[in-house]
């Protein structure tokens, strides 16, 4: 199994050559106590190597971060692992990064930015063929235009984002295009549409 957007984990990268990491039960406050050597070891990977581990940490501590982790942090620390998938010409490390710098940046109020990230992304994933990457791009793009109350534009996006992820089966993210079309629908004033979304949601 992969994480976050990643459908596969590199071989060198997958827990069975890592021995010792916690259950999922157990990951919570483990995060806690180790998220201090986890941006420690995305820092080393990206200058050091090896740099698919920045990107692919990266994109496995998604929700991790979004909960946690100050937005500035964030920022920088997936800025470093997009700098590292640049420097190895790894389209798909690059377009999971401009995804979490988009919600990063988004979350910080910085929606112009959060939308070039956004799109950068949907561009990639698209030239790649990827539909989970596609799927996120478009995701955080509706994000972005939800925040500029373009809400017809933003419920497109989500519809056809959340189509994709539930056609790929990674509900990772299934939950997040579901938040982002429960409130476009809300601002519509869809509010039936909107309360089946976010209960969905949550179950």
């Amino acid at each position: 199994a992969g994480t976050g957007l990643f459908p596969e984990l590199p071989t060198s990268l997958r827990p069975d050559k890592h021995p010792g990491l916690p259950s999922a039960i157990a990951a919570g406050p483990w995060l806690d106590a180790e998220r201090a050597n986890l941006l420690a070891v995305i820092n080393h990977a990206a200058h050091h190597g090896p740099r698919p581990v920045a990107w692919h940490l990266t994109s496995a501590l998604f929700s991790h971060f979004w909960i946690h982790l100050p937005r500035k942090t964030w920022q920088t620390t997936a800025q470093t692992a997009l700098d590292a998938a640049e420097t190895e010409s790894d389209l798909f490390g690059q377009a999971a990064m401009h995804s979490s710098l988009s919600a990063a940046r988004w979350d910080r109020g910085h929606v112009r930015q959060a939308m070039e990230h956004a799109t950068r992304a949907l561009d990639i994933s698209r030239e790649l063929g990827w539909a989970s990457g596609e799927a996120s791009g478009l995701g955080l793009r509706g994000m972005a235009y939800w925040s500029m109350a373009r809400l017809d534009t933003a419920h497109d996006d989500f519809t056809a984002g959340l189509r994709i992820f539930r056609e790929t089966g990674n509900l990772y993210f299934e939950g997040f295009g579901m938040v982002g079309l429960g409130m476009a629908c809300r601002d519509l004033g869809w509010l039936h549409e909107a309360a089946d979304h976010l209960e969905r949601a949550v179950d």
